[in-house]
């Protein structure tokens, strides 16, 4: 490194270039590196300026449970949004939660991702003296209708998203996907609640509540008010795991003297705990509450949850923000319409020697080279009935912009109800 002798650069950022000693001159390829130097009694090189990526990966909803094998040692970012509720228009439907934390995680390790449903307004069967909504995916409740009230669009509870260390298969039991494995669902690392879905119609409006963090809302109506309404779940009340569904028969005994023939409430949304449904045969038209979402284990650091005009908390293991910000986009800190989501993301130092890995996305990749120097490329082609082939090469490469295009495999004609056969990405 020369001619760094003023003071002036105290602190600064300096470039060296290495070079040949003993022929003066450069050697090629180019290596520049940036570091911090501060003057003290001499010239001292601190730090080479520190260089990071940052890999996402993300999770849709498949109705079905998601596997993650983590891919690095290193602290990655949780974020799942829970499932909003079904109702006969966005102002009437529970929105989901939101929950954010910060974990560190074992290369090789297996999670499992549960992403909820969105809550329906679909009535399975209008004939039905008593039909039902079926609730959403991963612990939304169904909600139910009487034969005089299929005309009003109730909704059934949106399901909760939540990552997990133990997976368990999700069930329709009693019109409703759930899991009641203890074991799989006391190992759930975080948890987003899903919203309730709406009771009755706009004459007597009772929207589903939405998912909280410490607590789910409880529902609110403008029609009987002097009976209970609908409670949402909390950390340690409500149904473990997955959100009511409204009692129809007069066999219980929280039922007022009722009619079945007025009945039309809504389910109640999956979360941490449940929510509440309706327990009053002539409360015909609650909505159901919304679940709880979960942050409390032990391993999460920099954790929080946000909800739409919840309960909030300050303590560290239940940290709750109410907002009133909502979307059908998955947004940090926002509630959530529609569909459950989940987002997993590592920051990670890059060191020489260090490994970039590109799955098959069906789409175009970036890769923005950290640093000027020789590189390794490795690369295997797609098969379908056949194998495809692998290439590799070393490459010298400055600091700038790869594109990535990760063959897909074919598709057999057996593979897809059209019985037509295809070809896979990039050719």
């Amino acid at each position: 490194i020369t001619d760094i002798l003023e003071s002036s650069y105290n602190n600064k950022d300096v470039k060296y270039e290495l070079v040949d000693a003993s022929i003066g001159n450069i050697v090629e390829p180019h290596t520049t590196k940036t570091f911090k130097v501060k003057f003290t009694n001499n010239i001292q090189v601190v730090e080479e300026d520190d260089v990071y990526e940052t890999k996402v990966y993300t999770f849709d909803y498949t109705g079905g449970e998601q596997e993650f094998i983590v891919p690095y040692d290193g602290e990655y970012t949780l974020e799942v949004w829970g499932a909003s509720g079904g109702g006969y228009s966005t102002e009437y439907i529970g929105y989901g939660g939101y929950s954010k934390g910060t974990i560190s995680l074992k290369k090789n390790k297996k999670l499992y991702i549960y992403v909820g449903g969105a809550g329906t307004t679909e009535i399975e069967d209008s004939t039905a003296e008593t039909s039902f909504v079926r609730g959403g995916w991963n612990g939304g409740g169904s909600g139910y209708i009487s034969k005089s009230f299929m005309d009003y669009k109730i909704g059934s509870g949106g399901g909760a998203t939540d990552i997990r260390t133990v997976k368990a298969p999700v069930t329709l039991q009693n019109n409703s996907y759930y899991t009641n494995d203890k074991q799989s669902l006391d190992s759930r690392i975080i948890v987003a609640g899903g919203g309730g879905g709406a009771g009755h119609n706009t004459s007597y409006p009772s929207g589903g509540g939405s998912a909280g963090g410490i607590k789910g809302n409880t529902v609110t109506s403008s029609w009987n008010d002097s009976h209970q309404h609908p409670i949402g779940g909390t950390q340690t009340t409500g149904t473990f795991g997955y959100g009511k569904t409204p009692i129809t028969t007069n066999t219980s005994t929280h039922l007022d003297e009722g009619n079945n023939s007025k009945f039309c409430s809504g389910g109640a949304g999956g979360g941490w705990y449940g929510g509440e449904a309706s327990i009053y045969q002539n409360c015909r038209n609650f909505g159901g509450a919304g679940g709880s979402g979960y942050i409390g284990n032990a391993s999460l650091t920099n954790k929080v949850m946000y909800c739409y005009k919840c309960e909030e908390s300050s303590e560290v293991s239940t940290k709750t923000v109410s907002t009133e910000n909502h979307s059908a986009t998955p947004t940090s800190n926002y509630a959530k319409e529609g569909n459950g989501y989940a987002k997993i993301s590592l920051t990670r130092k890059i060191e020489d020697g260090s490994d970039f890995d590109f799955d098959y996305t069906g789409g175009e990749q970036t890769f923005n080279v950290p640093y000027t120097g020789t590189y390794k490329l490795e690369v295997w082609g797609a098969g379908k009935g056949s194998y495809g082939g692998y290439s590799s090469g070393l490459i010298n490469l400055l600091k700038e912009t790869l594109y990535i295009n990760v063959g897909g495999k074919g598709i057999h004609c057996s593979d897809n109800t059209t019985k037509l056969s295809g070809g896979g990405y990039n050719g």
